[in-house]
């Protein structure tokens, strides 16, 4: 695996924690992270999306650490995200 990869799977690492606070339980995690307020039930939907997302490029990511067919456009999008 090259370089590339080991640092494709590094992101990977970083981004699940931070969606799982986002998703798994948004109320409690938000609110002592940023002061926000998630318990309505639209604020609470909107997070877990954004969980949603952050997994998907997650998975992106893992992909393109294992097929190269994938590495470069998975890193573009790792440098779009900073």
């Amino acid at each position: 695996m090259k370089i590339q990869g080991v640092f494709l799977l590094v992101a990977a690492c970083g981004l699940t924690p931070i969606a799982l606070s986002y998703g798994l339980s948004p109320e409690v995690s938000l609110n002592f992270l940023f002061n926000i307020d998630a318990t309505p039930i639209n604020a609470t939907h909107i997070f877990r999306a954004v969980m949603g997302l952050y997994f998907a490029m997650v998975l992106f990511w893992v992909l393109g650490a294992f097929y190269a067919k994938y590495r470069l456009h998975a890193l573009y999008s790792l440098n779009s995200c900073s």
